[in-house]
């Protein structure tokens, strides 16, 4: 099933507090790295598919305070890249390079519930 909805984004970003990247930038890339850090999330027992599992939740207002941020996704190769830079492997430089190599794909991420309610409802398939 695909769900359909309409968002406003000219509302939103005039009445929301929002951040928007544009590509990999260095402040797309330090953005990331501070969301890595393990002291911004709470550990807890999540019930998945009638097991528990620990799970890390974000601590509200750890990383940031934006209703919405917009930019590149931050999919498998970019943690791939990102966990030999904090391993020391690869050095800033060569994290951006790779950053900036792969394919790029936009997110819009509703990180408060107030955003939320910017998204109406058009339907289903």
């Amino acid at each position: 099933m695909v769900s359909v909805y309409k968002l406003n984004m000219a509302r939103l970003e005039k009445e929301l507090s929002a951040k928007s990247f544009v590509g990999t930038s260095d402040d797309w890339i330090d953005f990331i790295l501070k969301h890595r850090k393990a002291s911004a999330y709470n550990a807890v027992n999540a019930n998945v598919d009638g097991r528990f599992r620990r799970r890390l939740v974000a601590k509200m207002g750890a990383h940031h305070d934006f209703d919405m941020v917009m930019g590149e996704v931050a999919d498998d190769d970019v943690f791939d890249a990102i966990t030999l830079y904090e391993a020391n492997v690869i050095s800033y430089d060569e994290l951006k390079r790779r950053l900036r190599t792969k394919r790029q794909n936009d997110q819009i991420c509703f990180c408060t519930p107030n955003a939320l309610t910017y998204l109406e409802f058009v339907g289903s398939y």
